[in-house]
């Protein structure tokens, strides 16, 4: 009889483990600030996500992974004063485990998950600096996208899918940019580097 009744509760138990939500693979949003520079613990980066920094002031500020293994990668950005920019992180091989960030005078940063990306037309928008935009759906069969930056600096723009991959940059420019270009079928995402006013429209 003990040994049916520990057997019934074994088998309760691992039924009520297996219908247990799964952890998530990461802890959105995550919201940081500060006024120097530092070395930032977050919750694990395991899915594609996007950070958005703010920065105000006058001095280099630039912000970048740190994984498991203690490896710091390559900054995100380099900026020079003040800015407001957000970011796509892919799928990482390790999970980033902190930030290391580097500006004096105040700043913040915010994690969240890649879907949460700001809602854009699938057929045309207007924007400034860096970004990451959502068109609402992957886009089907042959596009063409046109874009225009109107300023000085970097312009680039980088095709993400539903899935968060990201593939090479459309065009890399620098200052004044007016072209069309092929636009990858399965593109729902749009990572947008520019250093001053840009615009797209896709048909």
């Amino acid at each position: 009889m003990k040994r049916r009744f520990l057997s019934t509760l074994l088998l309760t138990t691992a039924l009520t483990i297996s219908f247990l939500p799964a952890p998530s693979a990461v802890a959105a949003p995550q919201t940081f600030s500060g006024t120097t520079d530092d070395i930032i613990d977050i919750a694990p980066i395991n899915v594609p996500s996007i950070i958005t920094f703010t920065y105000d002031g006058e001095g280099v500020f630039s912000v970048s992974p740190v994984d498991s293994t203690g490896k710091e990668g390559l900054p995100y950005q380099l900026d020079i004063g003040s800015f407001t920019g957000t970011y796509f992180q892919g799928k990482p091989s390790k999970p980033i485990v902190a930030l290391a960030i580097k500006g004096t005078g105040e700043w913040t940063v915010s994690i969240d998950l890649l879907k949460t990306a700001q809602k854009f037309s699938p057929k045309s928008g207007t924007g400034s600096f860096d970004n990451v935009i959502n068109l609402g759906k992957a886009t089907t069969g042959i596009k063409r996208i046109t874009l225009t930056h109107t300023g000085e600096g970097v312009f680039s723009v980088t095709p993400i899918d539903a899935k968060g991959k990201s593939r090479f940059p459309l065009m890399l420019k620098i200052g004044d940019y007016k072209g069309t270009v092929s636009l990858p079928s399965g593109t729902q995402y749009l990572e947008i580097k520019a250093g001053a006013d840009w615009t797209y429209s896709i048909r």
